[in-house]
């Protein structure tokens, strides 16, 4: 389902992210950031300085609410984090984190395009239905890195992958239904799975991570006790440039999914989204903008 997190209203100060997350985006960060992206789109193809164009412009009282702009991700980011972090630390049940890296889902630099996160998110949807978890209330993201192999004969990939947070179950039932049917280890994705049990005191920190408007470069490198590890740094120009128009094709809604949640409405046009037990409800209204 779709729930418009971006015209909710900001979150209470316990759960707003800007004021209540140490190390959540600035105002003045964001800001920066979009300045630099319009640079580098202008310098781009017609597409890229069309985007540049929308971006420009926007401004306190006329946001541009494109999901490629700094600015207008960093205000989703707040009110979706913050709204689910009300609804998951007022739950009863206990809720996991899920890491999903499937790896089937590569695409070389240059053919991002390809990707299609319809047809991602309706993947793994059917995957819970197949499985235990089917009953399971179940929020995702799609992220994106960039990987790159120690090996020099291994180009470089883009790499969507999956930050789940899921209710109820455990890590064993979580496992068994997906580890080796649908996310099988192998050399590339020597870990396609990773799951553990949220920490309700820190569940803001991990409501923020559920859904990222930064993505990052990921290179192998051999720890001192070498293990395999990955390092991590800033997408370059050359990635922006590619990742952005599809951010904003695909919109904020095109990259979250909302499963065993419930939405209803009242004569006014508000809306009030809930867990879809008929016992746990999130009271938190948006306007049916």
């Amino acid at each position: 389902m779709r729930f418009d997190f971006s015209h909710t209203p900001k979150p209470p100060p316990e759960f707003h992210p800007a004021q209540s997350l140490g190390g959540f985006e600035t105002l003045e960060k964001a800001e920066s950031d979009r300045r630099t992206l319009v640079s580098l789109l202008h310098g781009g193809n017609a597409a890229q300085q069309r985007l540049a164009e929308i971006i420009s412009r926007c401004q306190r009282g006329a946001r541009c609410h494109s999901a490629a702009c700094p600015v207008c991700g960093r205000q989703f980011r707040m009110r979706f984090a913050g709204h689910l972090a009300e609804l998951i630390a007022n739950d009863d049940a206990d809720w996991w984190a899920v890491t999903l890296v499937p790896p089937d889902r590569t695409y070389p630099l240059g053919g991002l395009r390809q990707f299609s996160p319809s047809q991602f998110k309706d993947r793994i949807r059917k995957q819970l239905e197949r499985s235990v978890l089917a009953d399971a209330a179940v929020v995702f993201g799609i992220d994106f890195a960039v990987q790159i192999f120690s090996q020099p004969n291994k180009a470089p990939i883009w790499r969507p992958h999956v930050y789940k947070l899921m209710r109820g179950h455990s890590t064993e039932s979580i496992h068994a239904a997906l580890d080796h049917y649908y996310y099988p280890p192998g050399p590339r994705t020597p870990r396609p799975i990773h799951c553990r049990m949220i920490d309700k005191k820190t569940i803001l920190r991990v409501t923020s991570y559920a859904f990222k408007c930064k993505f990052n470069i990921r290179s192998q490198i051999c720890g001192v006790d070498r293990n395999r590890d990955t390092h991590k740094r800033p997408l370059e120009p050359i990635h922006l440039l590619e990742i952005a128009p599809l951010l904003h094709q695909w919109g904020f809604s095109g990259r979250y999914l909302l499963r065993g949640f419930c939405r209803t409405s009242d004569t006014s046009g508000k809306t009030t989204l809930h867990i879809d037990d008929g016992i746990s409800e999130f009271v938190r209204i948006a306007s049916g903008q």
